[in-house]
């Protein structure tokens, strides 16, 4: 007689449950990481502001800085040089909630999405402002309009 180990959350055989990722083990995790996107979300407010190499939210929570990030020993300015550009705070204050880590790096997570994003705007600013220089006269507004797509109002 053999024994199967089992899944602890769907009860599938473990390697049945690792091939198929069963729905309820999906929809629990996705539960899981929405709640933690809510949790981190709540822990700051905005707007945001950076004052002398760190960033506090509305409330005076600090929530990064560049200041107090420890070197590896015997490596001075190894962080630096590795490109580090902000430690992400507020271990006191959440250390004692649930799952403190994965917290903390989903604040980390949220931040780095909303760089990207501001880096990407600025990008496609950027790509319309050199479009559009040179464009002053009416034969290369009516090349630009021929090229759109048509009914389509940019």
């Amino acid at each position: 007689m053999s024994y199967e180990t089992v899944c602890e959350i769907c009860g599938l055989p473990i390697e049945r449950a690792l091939k198929a990722l069963c729905e309820e083990c999906t929809e629990r995790e996705a539960r899981k990481a929405a709640d933690l996107r809510d949790r981190a979300f709540a822990l700051y407010t905005s707007p945001f502001r950076y004052h002398r190499g760190y960033i506090w939210d509305s409330s005076n929570e600090m929530v990064a800085d560049f200041n107090d990030v420890p070197e590896p020993v015997g490596q001075p300015g190894a962080l630096a040089m590795a490109g580090a550009v902000l430690q992400i705070r507020g271990w006191g204050r959440i250390g004692y909630l649930p799952d403190p880590e994965l917290l903390q790096d989903e604040v980390g997570h949220v931040i780095a999405a909303a760089l990207t994003a501001a880096w990407e705007q600025h990008r496609r600013e950027k790509n319309v402002e050199q479009a559009l220089e040179g464009l002053e006269d009416d034969e290369n507004w009516a090349r630009i309009e021929a090229a759109l797509p048509k009914g389509k109002v940019p």
